[in-house]
């Protein structure tokens, strides 16, 4: 079964780390992680998001991911505009997929950045010119996190909806 897990939303929402912590719950399962930070800025070195070859490299792990029947998870801010029909395919291409955004403020995913360690590598001023507000998919059933809910009630909601799908 391939099960995919999309986590998106602003730069400092939390996803890498709800998706962190989705990983560590199911550590007796095969989980892969595609991190688009991971690929777009530390694999390829491209610092400003405005080439596309990473969207194709995105396409292609959580494929091989997805074929080798991984519980993938897919997490970044993963922009409607750029990223939107890549996402459908994969959606197409999974057995079962569950599709998250978390709508968090602006001046919170500033004081969550502050906790993260890669906090120095920039700061508010880019911060500002990714976020994007309600960057929803419209996919059906997407599932809003709102910024009331905290990292481990992220989690434990996220967990408890996959329990629940597969059980119907």
């Amino acid at each position: 079964m391939s099960q995919l897990i999309i986590i998106r939303g602003n730069s400092g929402s939390g996803k890498s780390s709800i998706a962190k912590g989705i990983r560590d719950i199911l550590k007796n399962q095969k989980v892969a992680i595609v991190g688009q930070d991971l690929i777009r800025r530390e694999l390829l070195a491209d610092l400003s998001g405005e080439k596309t070859d990473n969207v194709e490299l995105v396409e292609i792990i959580i494929n091989f991911s997805l074929d080798k029947n991984y519980i993938t998870i897919v997490e970044g801010i993963y922009g409607k505009r750029k990223y939107a029909s890549m996402l459908e395919r994969a959606v197409k291409n999974s057995t079962s997929h569950h599709i998250y955004y978390l709508d968090i403020p602006f001046t919170e995913t500033l004081n969550r950045h502050k906790t993260k360690p890669n906090r120095n590598e920039y700061g508010e001023k880019e911060m500002k010119k990714w976020f994007q507000e309600k960057d929803l998919l419209g996919f059906k059933g997407e599932i809003v996190i709102g910024p009331d809910s905290s990292l481990t009630d992220s989690i434990r909601f996220i967990i408890e909806h996959l329990q629940e799908t597969q059980n119907q």
